[in-house]
């Protein structure tokens, strides 16, 4: 899809002489510009514009860096489960204790 440039001397506004309260807004299409050829201009090279490899070396890192972030958060966040799963077992043992020593009578009260 090519994009059409737009100028305010295109514009055209119908409808507001004849009061019927409606406005037509009507645009004059322009023939686009052709567009460049995809081929290089005076003696370059595909390789002469390419990143190489400086362009290359800091994508890497910076993906080694990610990869490295993403391992330790899973480690983290399993580490946070594991946690909370003993807490959840010492809660339910806390209260299933609790329940047994209630219904169990109360020997120093005698």
């Amino acid at each position: 899809m090519t994009a059409v440039p737009l100028d305010c001397a295109a514009l055209q506004v119908t409808g507001l002489a004849s009061g019927s309260g409606s406005v037509a807004w009507t645009t004059a299409t322009a023939t686009p510009a052709p567009s460049p050829s995809p081929s290089l201009s005076g003696n370059l090279e595909p390789g002469d514009i390419s990143p190489g490899l400086i362009g290359f070396l800091p994508v890497f890192l910076i993906a080694l860096a990610c990869i490295g972030l993403f391992l330790s958060l899973t480690n983290k966040l399993r580490g946070v489960n594991r946690r909370q799963a003993q807490i959840d077992a010492e809660e339910a043992a806390a209260a299933a204790s609790g329940a047994s020593a209630d219904d169990a009578p109360d020997d120093a009260g005698r």
